[in-house]
């Protein structure tokens, strides 16, 4: 049942067609890849069709270092 839950978007889960839900479930497929998942799972509890659609959310490497930050030179 558990497994079932989290495949399913979270629009349907909770009946929030608005765009709060999508805010949402961008959110939740953003922590699961930055927290190890895989993108293919994170894609399928988005309902996402293709991968490609959830690589939009994959923020792993959007962090930057204090030595990146420091070669900026601001």
């Amino acid at each position: 049942m558990a497994a079932l839950l989290n495949a399913l978007p979270v629009r349907l889960l909770t009946g929030i067609s608005s765009p709060f839900a999508t805010v949402i479930e961008q959110y939740s497929a953003s922590f699961y890849l930055k927290n190890g998942g895989s993108l293919e799972k994170a894609a399928a509890m988005a309902n996402h069709s293709s991968t490609r659609t959830t690589q939009l959310y994959d923020r792993r490497h959007d962090e930057m270092t204090l030595d990146e930050v420091e070669k900026i030179g601001i």
